[in-house]
C-alpha cells in the first residue's frame, strides 16, 4: 500500500543544477490470511418432498442474512482496534472535534458515522436552551440518518453492544480504513447422498464463505465511547 507523500518538490538552487533525488514513495505491507466460515443445516428428506412453501428458497435467503452479520463482525472486530475516547458530556461537540481536529481533513470530508440505538438515541434526545431538540432543528437529516453533512449508519444493540454503559460511536472513512478480503463468496449446496442425510433419510444443505479483513489506515476512523445525560 503506497504512503502519501508528506513534502513536495525540492527547491533547484539554479540554472543548470542537479534535480534533487531526496524523495521517492513509499509503501507498506498490509498482510491478510482469509478464515473459513459455514454451517451444515440438516433437513428432513420428508418435509424437504412433502412442503410446498419454497423452503429451500427460504433458507438461502436466511443463509444470505447470515452472511452479512459475518461481514459486520469481522469488520467491527477490525473497528474494534480503534483506541477509544470517552465522553461524558456535549456529544456534539466531541463528534465535531474529531471531524475538525482529530481526523485528517481529506479523511474527515468522506466521513460517516456508526453507531448503536443507544448513540443515535443519545444524539436524537438532545436539546439546546430552550428545549427543541437539535436533532430536528439544528441538523440536515435528508433521507436517512444524518449529522451534518455525515450519514450515520444505525446498528442493533444486539450486534453493537454497549461499553460499559456508553454507547460507541465510530467516525471516519471506513473505506480507507478496512478492507474485507473475499477469497470466496457464500457458496450453498444440498445433498441428500453425503454427510449423514443418506443414512438418516435427510437432506442437508452446507454453506460456506471464506474472508477476513485488515486494517488499511489506521488513523482513517476515531472512536467514542458516549454516556447518555443523566435524566434531570
Amino acid at each position: 500500500v503506497d504512503t502519501n507523500p508528506t513534502k513536495g518538490f525540492t527547491k533547484i538552487d539554479g540554472e543548470l543544477k542537479p534535480v534533487p533525488m531526496d524523495d521517492q514513495p513509499i509503501f507498506s505491507q498490509v498482510g491478510y490470511k482469509v478464515d473459513d466460515y459455514g454451517l451444515v443445516l440438516p433437513l428432513s428428506k420428508d418435509l424437504v418432498e412433502d412442503e410446498d412453501a419454497n423452503l429451500l428458497s427460504y433458507i438461502g435467503r436466511w443463509l444470505a442474512k447470515k452472511q452479512v452479520l459475518t461481514e459486520n463482525k469481522i469488520i467491527l472486530e477490525a473497528l474494534d482496534k480503534v483506541k477509544s475516547t470517552e465522553v461524558n458530556a456535549k456529544p456534539f461537540d466531541a463528534i465535531k472535534k474529531v471531524l475538525n481536529v482529530t481526523l485528517d481533513p481529506s479523511i474527515a470530508m468522506n466521513s460517516r458515522i456508526i453507531t448503536n440505538q443507544t448513540g443515535y438515541n443519545i444524539l436524537d434526545v438532545e436539546k439546546d436552551t430552550t428545549g427543541n431538540y437539535l436533532f430536528n432543528n439544528s441538523l440536515l437529516r435528508g433521507t436517512g440518518f444524518q449529522l451534518l453533512d455525515n450519514a450515520i449508519s444505525v446498528l442493533s444493540n444486539l450486534h453493537l453492544a454497549d461499553v460499559s454503559g456508553a454507547a460507541p460511536m465510530y467516525i471516519g472513512d471506513f473505506k480507507a480504513y478496512v478492507t474485507l478480503f473475499r477469497r470466496k463468496n457464500l457458496e450453498i449446496r444440498g445433498t441428500d447422498i453425503g454427510g449423514d442425510a443418506w443414512r438418516n433419510n435427510g437432506y442437508e444443505m452446507r454453506a460456506i464463505t471464506r474472508m477476513c479483513a485488515s486494517v488499511f489506515d489506521k488513523d482513517a476512523v476515531a472512536k467514542l465511547t458516549v454516556k447518555p445525560t443523566p435524566s434531570v
